[in-house]
């Protein structure tokens, strides 16, 4: 009906069909027939349609608008699919697949038959799409052994294989940039991307964090906007806004995961100082990863929150630990500038800042949320708010505190005050994971990642959200610049989203 929708498959045992612009359910589940292993859609008869590879070899065809099930596939009940895809051959809808022992079969669409059977594997298959390279129309195979394989659709015959991978390719998907038709794949630590015409690797495969990414920041490195993430695969990696591409090769100092970064200018040059499980807190010149500075000694247990400020025109990295202690260290010499302001609730969440040129820490335990002066060791406001997350920022020249409690809202406080700004933001169904402050419109924003799988965009004054986008599991989220520009780590992956 001219709307966009995503087919899902569950091991409930049913398919269903979802509204992408409201994030609803379209009418009822379908009954699955087992569980959907993989999923396919198309056009038959000027009507959309799904073709479904269930468990006990069900290969199902459903109409869309009726959701109901339209036809089953020649083969039904023998057959064990595991990667679906739809093409066309000589003007006709076709279905290909690739089945449990290796081999792959062409149906034709409209009349449910096996067009051709071709026993061409020997391995798994990960996945499987189907393109026409100068007009010879194939199939890419993707199997466990890493192989991938170009097989005419026609007769079977392996044309090819794309290789510049070094690991078992997941996914496969085929689009055409500039005219040249391309194929990008999905692996555990690379993307890489071949020119089907050529058959050759364009550039080499973009490289990211095997394993969740744990906290990132922004900075300015040749003068251009770059960002840092850190991850529990025990590295860090910069990478470039423009083209959210990783800039070098990863920081692979530390022995153990690490959780917290955070970015600073020290004698001219950029630096990233990073908290690691191994019990380190270290800082790195942003251009070489070689040690910029001495080691940020004393916490008896990891430092899991970090964050870089100026205090009289000296470099200062504010941390706060997992024995229940928070540090400021002098980034030149490496020594802390106050003795480390000890606790004795459990800390739910810590984050530094600079409050009127004072290094101060927000910190939350199960009652309240105080905001400490570092240098008297006094508390300065209280947050009647005991929250899972706290994070401080800025708007319109006034410093703030967000909080994230238990109760699923996001809150906006007053630094100085403890006072309450704008209204809460209620709309997360799960954990708040990260919160930061930003400019949207010129009006004041503040972005919000949660467990729920949704990253969020709340007009600050209002409490009212802004937009939504959905994603799996954000940890981060960062508005870059008014135009709206926003940085997104989920799980291992990274990315850069634009307005419109």
């Amino acid at each position: 009906d001219g709307r966009p929708v995503a087919v899902t498959g569950s091991d409930d045992k049913t398919i269903r069909i979802w509204d992408l612009t409201t994030g609803r359910p379209v009418g009822r589940p379908m009954p699955g027939n087992g569980t959907a292993l993989v999923l396919a859609v198309a056009e038959l008869e000027g009507r959309a349609v799904a073709i479904s590879a269930s468990t006990g070899s069900v290969l199902c065809v459903w109409d869309l608008a009726t959701q109901q099930e339209r036809s089953r596939l020649e083969g039904d009940g023998r057959i064990w699919v595991h990667a679906l895809t739809c093409t066309e051959l000589a003007g006709r809808p076709m279905v290909v697949g690739c089945a449990f022992r290796g081999s792959l079969h062409v149906w034709d669409l409209e009349s449910g038959r096996m067009r051709a059977e071709f026993t061409v594997l020997d391995d798994w298959v990960c996945d499987l799409v189907c393109a026409e390279p100068d007009g010879r129309p194939v199939a890419i195979v993707a199997t466990i052994d890493q192989s991938v394989r170009i097989l005419d659709l026609t007769s079977g015959e392996q044309v090819d294989t794309l290789t510049g991978h070094g690991s078992p390719v997941l996914s496969l998907a085929c689009t055409t940039v500039g005219g040249q038709l391309i194929a990008v794949g999905g692996s555990s630590d690379t993307i890489p991307i071949w020119d089907l015409s050529t058959r050759s690797s364009l550039g080499r495969p973009v490289p990211g964090h095997t394993q969740w990414i744990s906290a990132m920041d922004l900075a300015m490195v040749g003068g251009r906007q770059v960002f840092t993430t850190v991850s529990y695969d025990n590295t860090a990696r910069i990478w470039d806004v423009a083209g959210c591409r990783p800039v070098g090769e990863p920081l692979r100092r530390h022995a153990k995961s690490v959780f917290a970064v955070a970015c600073a200018e020290l004698k001219g040059r950029p630096v990233a100082v990073t908290g690691s499980l191994d019990g380190t807190v270290r800082t790195w010149d942003m251009g070489t990863w070689e040690p910029a500075g001495p080691a940020l000694n004393g916490p008896e247990k990891s430092v899991n929150t970090l964050t870089c400020v100026v205090v009289e025109g000296r470099p200062v990295a504010v941390g706060g630990a997992l024995d229940n202690t928070v540090w400021v260290w002098d980034l030149e010499t490496g020594r802390p500038l106050y003795p480390p302001l000890a606790l004795d609730e459990r800390l739910s969440a810590v984050a530094g800042a600079l409050l009127d040129g004072r290094p101060v820490a927000v910190v939350s335990d199960e009652r309240a949320t105080r905001v400490w002066d570092l240098a008297t060791r006094k508390s300065v406001a209280v947050v009647h708010h005991s929250a899972k997350l706290v994070e401080c920022g800025e708007a319109d020249g006034r410093p703030l505190v967000l909080t994230a409690g238990t109760d699923l809202t996001v809150r906006a406080w007053d630094m100085r005050t403890g006072q309450n700004v704008g209204s809460p933001m209620t709309g997360h169904s799960r954990q708040v994971l990260t919160a930061a402050c930003g400019v949207l419109d010129r009006r004041p924003v503040v972005v919000t990642g949660s467990t729920d799988s949704t990253i969020r965009i709340w007009d600050l004054a209002s409490g009212g959200t802004l937009g939504v986008i959905y994603a799996p599991s954000p940890f981060e989220a960062r508005l870059v610049d008014e135009d709206g520009l926003l940085i997104c780590a989920m799980g291992s992956d990274v990315a850069v989203f634009s307005r419109g």
